[in-house]
């Protein structure tokens, strides 16, 4: 794999996927995560979490999938 692609080979054209013997998804695996939308994510919950504290109430926020729900809802 050229160096360019070293990190994310994902990114690479397949012909340079072929030309190198690594094939995305059938030589190397697939990204388990798309990290633009996991950073987006992560950096929306540090958000909330610094906010929770500031105001006191970081220890009635309970996480529940992508929303936030305040505890015994």
């Amino acid at each position: 794999m050229p160096a360019k692609y070293i990190y994310e080979p994902w990114t690479a054209p397949i012909d340079v996927q072929k030309k190198a013997g690594c094939v995305v998804g059938v030589d190397y695996p697939e990204p388990i995560v798309d990290h633009a939308v996991a950073s987006k994510e992560c950096i929306e919950k540090l958000a909330a979490a610094y906010k929770a504290h500031k105001e006191g109430t970081a220890g009635n926020i309970v996480a529940v999938g992508k929303k936030r729900k305040a505890a015994g809802e």
